[in-house]
């Protein structure tokens, strides 16, 4: 078994070329667990929202990105 890790925005051309190398038609995305924590506990003067997939002004965030 290999695992290559290139992300979740590879390029188009490195996915074809990772398929191509080896030997395999398809390719899988597993995404980054998560942990689930309390609200109240993240401190948000280091912490801030976000919001996937590029979109701009969105207030609220799709998630909090704890550095």
């Amino acid at each position: 078994m290999t695992v290559i890790a290139s992300g979740p925005l590879t390029s188009q051309a490195l996915s074809q070329k990772i398929a191509e190398l080896s030997g395999e038609e398809h390719l899988f995305f597993f995404d980054a667990i998560a942990p689930i924590v309390a609200y109240e506990t993240i401190n948000m003067e280091t912490a801030f929202r976000a919001s996937r997939y590029g979109k701009e002004n969105d207030e609220e965030g799709d998630y909090i990105n704890c550095p």
